[in-house]
This record gives structure tokens, sequence and C-alpha cells, in this order.
């Protein structure tokens, strides 16, 4: 709860502050009232015309401090939950984004818990300091209760008290309903996502054409009902616990008040004492009624608060530093070496690489080939410092990649990807975030355009680098599939002095002829340009493309199967030159 409190006062401490006093005003404003009440008629019966006074002053200072709370407690309440919400929105996406490898987006429970953190938990996690400052004053209100009806009777100041198993019944109730809706997280995620499906425009085409609409509804209202129904249950449950407990205390309460009717009409106790008892039952009724719900949302509070800290948790040992990092090297020197890598996925039962060792030589070109499935994605990740091999390992001139600061690494590479982001922003923006420390020098960016070959895309945009991307804006420039590609590869392709660049099926929205233009031009920078020993990973299924490279390693079901240049291969008749052979023949 340290951290939810701790997330309000980071969002706004001003209003942290005001929120703890008025809910504290408004509580204690009840209590005003119900003592105002008997000073009053205890001084109209004695004809004592201070008590009166004083009844009156306490009567108007707690009904002020209930007019207050309404207008100015909702309006500041209102104000904190947004910050709050914005707040949560900045600390996720810092967990998530300190996470230096890809691992754990493959655990389903990351996704699960992220998705409650996102959407379910957003709501309670606003108002938490709300809800938790409001059980704090109804614990102190009802310890001051107990102590005014054990005035009248010792017995009498065990009545308020009744209702802490009520609550804690309640709240056991609600803990219960909590765990299963953390147990149903991923049928909501799958009506969330089927939702998503068909509401976003990326699966209009294939939705209308293949006319999978209806079936899309029919999983979605599958999804639903099954969480729905394990919900239900379970807020049913806590129904009936909840009322059989309130007519336990109910009946506990008329007792109480027969009892000190009871005492005045033997003259034990004032007529005040008598209207005393009779309205804190108002707060404490209140209490009883109200603390219900906001003890089933810190119910809620304490499970996202779990997922929080789990989350942070995460993230902190993800990116805790090696014990013997170190920087990477300022040029290669030697080569890039896997030694029997073996990777596999979270969760999954068979490798998707296995025994694979490779050596690339320092400025040299090379190319992975082979079938969709295949490992080649995987590989390039792995050199990426993306992922870390379950066994063997990746050595840089020497050093374990491991050893390598993760984020330093990964300055030292360009890379373009199949599964390209669109980014929407400025295009020079979209370009420019390739390489951050010069995304705003017109330069640079020129010359990743010039490198990826994205003059023409750039030309057909009204206000060139200025241009805003995408179809969320209305006034966004609407690419193409190729065109995004193009714009992607621009931005891969940033940075001036990489030790690594990765090519991995970057052109597979563009025709043969456009793609095999780009890798000539590619291919003369980079061999005019190894200097620092810059190696290229290039990944691509069409065979024309990749003969330039210096070596040609053939992937096949997670091994490397074949190492050579184009000649090389086709010359020993093996998986290579049959793929290329029969990808020929289609061209022709």
């Amino acid at each position: 709860m340290a951290r939810l409190i701790s997330l309000a006062f980071e969002a706004s401490a001003v209003l942290s502050v005001l929120v703890v006093a008025l809910v504290g005003t408004a509580l204690t404003s009840m209590l005003m009232v119900a003592v105002s009440l008997k000073l009053l008629i205890d001084a109209a019966i004695q004809h004592s015309s201070g008590g009166v006074v004083a009844g009156a002053i306490v009567a108007g200072l707690g009904l002020a401090g209930n007019v207050a709370w309404l207008p100015l407690g909702a309006s500041v309440s209102l104000r904190l939950q947004e910050r709050i919400q914005a707040a949560l929105d900045r600390r996720l996406m810092t967990h998530v984004a300190r996470i230096p490898t890809l691992e754990l987006y493959d655990r389903p429970e990351l996704a699960q818990k992220l998705q409650l953190l996102m959407n379910d938990d957003r709501f309670p996690i606003g108002g938490a300091l709300v809800t938790l400052t409001s059980v704090v004053a109804y614990v102190g209100l009802l310890a001051v209760a107990s102590v005014a009806m054990g005035v009248q009777h010792p017995l009498l100041g065990l009545v308020p008290m009744a209702v802490v198993p009520l609550l804690w019944v309640g709240y056991r109730a609600d803990r219960a309903w909590e765990r299963t809706r953390e147990r149903t997280a991923g049928d909501q995620q799958l009506a969330h996502e089927l939702f998503r499906l068909c509401t976003t425009p990326d699966a209009g085409k294939e939705l209308r054409i293949f006319d999978v609409g209806d079936d899309i509804l029919e999983r979605h209202a599958a999804a639903e009902a099954r969480f729905s129904k394990a919900l239900n249950r379970a807020s049913w449950n806590a129904a009936l616990v909840r009322s059989a407990s309130w007519l336990v205390f109910a009946a506990g309460y008329v007792a109480a008040v027969l009892v000190v009717v009871q005492r005045a009409v033997d003259g034990q106790a004032t007529a005040g004492d008598v209207v005393l008892v009779i309205t804190l039952a108002l707060p404490i009724v209140m209490l009883a009624g109200t603390a219900g719900p906001y003890l089933s949302v810190l119910s809620q509070l304490n499970a996202a608060a779990e997922r929080l800290r789990w989350l942070s948790d995460l993230a902190a040992e993800a990116s805790r530093p090696a014990p013997a990092t170190s920087s990477p090297p300022t040029e290669l020197l030697g080569s890039i070496r896997l030694e029997d890598v073996t990777f596999a996925y979270p969760g999954a039962s068979t490798p998707t690489l296995t025994d694979v060792s490779l050596a690339i030589p320092a400025g040299s070109v090379l190319a992975l080939v082979g079938e969709n499935g295949a490992g080649k994605s995987t590989l390039v990740k792995l050199l990426c410092g993306l992922y870390e091999p379950t066994a063997g390992r990746i050595v840089v001139d020497g050093f374990d990649l491991r050893d390598i600061d993760h984020e330093d690494w990964r300055s030292r590479i360009c890379a373009g990807f199949q599964d390209f982001v669109h980014f929407e922003l400025l295009a020079g923006d979209s370009i420019g975030v390739g390489d951050l420390p010069r995304r705003s020098q017109p330069e640079a960016i020129a010359t990743a355009i010039q490198r990826a070959g994205s003059g023409d895309v750039l030309v057909r945009l009204a206000d060139g680098l200025d241009t805003q991307l995408g179809r969320s804006w209305t006034d966004g420039a609407q690419l193409s599939t190729g065109q995004w590609q193009k714009i992607a590869l621009s931005r891969g392709l940033m940075r001036d002095d990489p030790l690594v660049v990765v090519l991995d099926e970057p052109t597979a929205a563009l025709d043969p002829s456009a793609e095999h233009q780009l890798f000539q031009r590619f291919a003369a920078t980079v061999r005019a340009g190894r200097d620092n020993g810059a190696v290229t990973v290039l990944v691509s299924h069409r065979f024309s493309t990749v003969r330039f490279a210096d070596l040609i390693a053939v992937v096949d079901e997670g091994r490397v199967t074949d190492v050579g240049s184009h000649d090389e291969l086709m010359a020993r008749g093996g998986t290579y030159a049959e793929l290329y052979e029969i990808q020929m023949r289609n061209y022709q």
C-alpha cells in the first residue's frame, strides 16, 4: 500500500494532502452532528442558553464540513485520480521499457498482469488515497463511537465493534472474488483482444473478405460468458455472506437502542444520551455500508499493489547489470562467434536453435537463408542481445556478449526488421528516433534516407520531414505498407558507426527489383566503409539478393547446416543450391 500512497504523492503532493484533509473533515463532521444533538437537547431541557449555543456551534461546524466536502472533495478527488492514472501509465511504461531483453514478453503471466493493471486496476488505483484515508478515518470514527456509547454502559461500547467482523467477512469474500478475477484474466484478455480485432482497421479487410465477423463475435461472447459466470458466482457468494452479517449486526444494534431507552426510563441516562446513541447509528451504519465497498476496493488495491510490486521487482531484477559488465569494442578486429548456441523460448518444449556454431569475420556480410520457422530471426535477436542463449555463448572479439552492457551493445547496432513499428510521428522524427542524439539533425536524416533509398516516399509528403504520419491523426499522411517499410529502413540505418548491421527481411513489402537495387547500393556502402570492422547480417527469402554476401549460412530446423559463399554453396549442390534453382526457375 505504501507504493500506492507514494504513487499518489508522486502524481500531486498538493492534491494528495487536500484529499486527506477533506476526507478526515467529512467523517469527523458526522460525529460532530451526533454530539451537537445531545448538547442541544440536554441544554434545552436544562434551560441552559450557553449549552444551546455550544450545541448549535458544533452542529454548524459539522454541517459545514459535510457541505464543503461534497463539491470541493469530489473535484479534488477527480483531479487527483486523473493525475494518479497518468503516473501509473508512466510507471508501467518505465518498468516494461527497462527490461533489457524480450524473454519476459513471452511469459503469459506478464501479459495477464499488464492487462489487469492497464484496465481493471486503473480506476481503483486512481482512487487509492481516498480509499485508504477513508478506511483509516472510519476506524477512528468507530473507536470514538465505541467510547461514546461505552460511557452509557460498558456493553454498549462493544456494539460499534460488531462492525469489524462484518467488514472482515466481507473483506474475505472480496479477496475470494479477486482471486477469481485473476484466475479468469486469460479469458478477459482474450475478450479484450477480440474486441480490439473487431474495432480497429488493421484486421478490417480480412474480417470482411473472409466473413469472420460473426465468428469473432461468438468467440468474444464465449470468452466473456466464461469469466462473467465465474465472477457472478463469486459476487453472489460475497453478497450472501454480507447479508447474513448485516442481519446479525442489525439485531445487536436494536438491542443496544432498547438498553439505552430503558436506562433513560429508569433515570440513569438523559434524553440527550438516548438521542446520541440513536444518532450514532447513522455514522456507524454509514460506516458499515460505505466501508464495505471501500474494503472491497481495498481488496482490489491489495491485489493491484501486489501486481505492481511484482512488475517492479521483475524489472529491477531483469535490468540489474551483470557483475562483470564491460563496454563493446570501438571496432571489430577479429570476429563475432556463436559457440554451441542453443535457445528455447520460455515455456517451449523444444529449442528453436540447437548447437549453432558460426563465425562472422570482422568486415563481412553474412546472409541467413532457410525456410520459415527455421530460426533465422531468433538467431538475429540473439546477436542483438534481445535474448540470451539457453546454452552456449556469443563471443565478440573474445568477450562474452553477456558481459557487455546491453544498452552499450545495442547502441552500436543498426537494424531493420520485417515486423517494423509504425511510429506515427512527424516523418523526420519517425526516422530520427533510430539515433536519438542526432534525431534533429537534417543532414543525418538525409544520409539515412539516401542509404535506404526512401527519397521517393519523402517527396510525396506535403510537408516533407515535417509531415505528420499515420491514420490516427486528422491530418496524418496515409502510407502504404511499402512506404512505411522504407521509413522504417531509413530509421534502421541512421547510425553512422555501427558494429553490427541487421537487416531481417526489411524489404518484404518491396518488389524484387526494388529490393535488389537497395541491397546492391547497400553492399557498396558497406564495403566502402569497413574501417571499424562492422559486420552485416542479412535475412532474406530472395536468393538473388543474398548472393552478393561474403558468407551465406543455411539454417534448417534450428541448426546451421551449411556455410560458404554463393559459388561454394552452388558447387556443393546441397540445400542452398536446390532452393536457389527452384527460386530462379520461378522468376523465369
